[in-house]
């Protein structure tokens, strides 16, 4: 695993990010205040926030759901929501806190119905995959074998989960999973020496995107929902990592460092046509849409170290700030309104 998806495993309320040129970190559990997926991607260019993007309230359709995303801001990750305007502004209103445990809470990512979130947590001394109630009631976990089980994604129809996972593996490689919803029968879709990691549903359910560096590099690939056909999507020298589906499947958002610096791109669904949508000295990186897909959210790394969630227009104009204050905001997911 490298630069482009490190798990950066602190202590609970350390916000030292990865050190830059590292291309392999091993996992290391220590007891059970871990931190989940800070990339040591936030440490690339080690620029400051370009000027032209300010705090603002970003300018979205009301009709779309809240930002899910995790924050260490009261002194150990967990998972918050806000609306889709943010924090900042006249309009914005302070996100609320829906997990509260001494260990990492992270990586959430809405139901498509957008009444449930799935997360993972090590709150029970491994890292597993928890799933709640939209308000953060009800939380229950799913997953309950020895290993890091992470990074979960809904099938469109909510019936199934596809997570990664080195269970079967070990540490440092993870492979590709799923299971239902309910967290029966897990299954493993992909088998290779090397990471299969960061899976991402596609809407009509047909296909799960995911990032593999099985020829030497990180890239994009494809695969059926059932683990077959897997393809090849992205060629390019510098890592590709995180895809995320546009609500109507024809488009795949993306992070690259193709450009010299981590960057979000996007591609038509069959991988033609990259299109670099930001332009940032620093990291730009986690897309998810808007359920209308008129927006997409990203986190930034900014001056000091701090991670903030942002928004932009769909063809990368307009970006504006939603989360406030110097902590490590990070991993939005857009929720469906339900």
């Amino acid at each position: 695993m490298d630069q482009q998806h490190v798990m950066a495993l602190t202590r609970t309320g350390s916000r030292g990010p990865a050190r830059p040129q590292e291309r392999r970190v091993k996992h290391h559990v220590q007891h059970s205040r871990i931190a989940l997926i800070l990339l040591a991607a936030l440490a690339l260019g080690g620029g400051l926030m370009q000027p032209v993007i300010q705090p603002a309230a970003a300018v979205v359709p009301g009709a779309i759901g809240r930002i899910a995303f995790q924050s260490d801001r009261d002194g150990d990750f967990e998972i918050y929501a806000m609306g889709p305007r943010g924090e900042l502004g006249k309009h914005g209103t302070k996100a609320k806190k829906l997990t509260n445990n001494t260990d990492a809470d992270v990586t959430p990512a809405w139901s498509p119905n957008g009444k449930k979130i799935a997360f993972a947590s090590a709150r029970d001394g491994d890292h597993e995959i928890y799933v709640m109630n939209a308000d953060g009631s009800n939380q229950t976990r799913l997953t309950t074998v020895a290993g890091l089980d992470q990074l979960p994604t809904w099938s469109p129809d909510g019936s199934k989960i596809a997570f990664e996972s080195n269970r079967d593996v070990g540490a440092p490689y993870f492979e590709i999973y799923v299971m239902d919803a309910n967290g029966a029968n897990p299954t493993r879709l992909t088998n290779n020496d090397v990471d299969d990691q960061l899976p991402a549903w596609s809407p009509d359910g047909n296909t799960i995107a995911f990032m593999s560096s099985r020829d030497g590099n990180q890239e994009i690939y494809v695969m059926n929902a059932n683990g077959a056909n897997q393809t090849r999507l992205t060629t390019d020298a510098a890592p590709d990592s995180y895809p995320a589906w546009s609500p109507d499947g024809s488009k795949i958002a993306f992070t690259s460092g193709r450009d010299g610096n981590q960057e979000i791109y996007v591609m038509n669904a069959n991988g033609s046509n990259p299109t670099r949508l930001t332009t940032n000295a620093v990291t730009d990186s986690m897309p998810t849409w808007s359920p209308d897909g008129t927006r997409i959210a990203f986190g930034v790394s900014e001056t000091g170290g701090s991670t903030q969630v942002f928004s932009m227009a769909a063809d990368g104009s307009n970006p504006r700030r939603l989360t406030k204050g110097s902590a490590y905001n990070w991993y939005p997911d857009w929720q469906a309104k339900p």
